[in-house]
């Protein structure tokens, strides 16, 4: 199935489009003891800020995987040192624990979460760690409007803190926790962007949709950073 939200990320090459934006990642990954003989899986990498942040600041080896050619194709434009991939998180082309490091952010709630999850946890090192940075509906989130998010986004679901980790814990993680948002985060601005030349009228639509949808459910949905560490 099109998801159109994707398709919009793609054509306006938004990076730092999830939750906290580009500063929130910074911050999570001082505190990762990222060491330069690691090797960084990036998934839903959109157009590889991340990505491309990890490789030039930390020395990792990165790759970047995402579902949607076009980020890939914008990915690529970076010139970075990073391999991009286009591929599915359900089914990643991987060997078994290639992985030191796997994150994600606002990448699972696209997909089907148990099966993403046991991807990610066999690519994965068994002394490696896992971070999710991922949206989590509050108690308080009425279905109603859980059923208008899912349908805005076209997904299958959305996790309360508890439903998450016990999502993790089947799929086989250990030791999870929830960090700290920083109480100093300011809001990125979206100055990372690479937009395409012609972009479909419906997706200038589909963004006021978007805007609209986040001021309402502001006090119904938030977000959290899991970390699974297998040590």
């Amino acid at each position: 199935m099109t998801n159109h939200y994707l398709d919009l990320l793609a054509h306006f090459g938004i990076g730092g489009a999830h939750p906290g934006g580009f500063e929130l990642s910074k911050q999570i990954f001082e505190q990762q003891h990222l060491e330069k003989n690691h090797h960084v899986l990036d998934i839903g990498c959109g157009t590889g800020q991340s990505s491309e942040y990890l490789r030039e600041t930390y020395g990792c080896e990165v790759t970047g995987i995402d579902i949607h050619p076009l980020m890939i194709q914008k990915a690529n434009e970076r010139k970075t040192d990073v391999t991009f991939l286009e591929g599915d998180v359900e089914h990643l082309p991987f060997t078994d624990h290639s992985f030191q490091f796997v994150f994600t952010e606002s990448t699972l709630s696209f997909t089907t979460i148990p099966r993403a999850l046991k991807e990610i946890n066999r690519v994965l090192t068994p002394n490696g760690t896992a971070l999710f940075l991922e949206m989590t509906a509050e108690p308080s989130l009425p279905d109603p409007l859980k059923k208008q998010i899912k349908d805005l986004y076209h997904i299958q679901d959305i996790y309360l803190e508890s439903q998450w980790k016990e999502e993790m814990k089947a799929a086989g993680f250990s030791n999870i926790e929830c960090l700290d948002i920083p109480s100093n985060l300011k809001e990125s601005p979206l100055s990372d962007m690479k937009m395409s030349p012609v972009i479909p009228e419906p997706l200038y639509e589909l963004w006021d949709l978007h805007v609209e949808l986040v001021e309402t459910c502001k006090e119904h949905l938030g977000f959290r950073i899991y970390r699974c560490c297998e040590f």
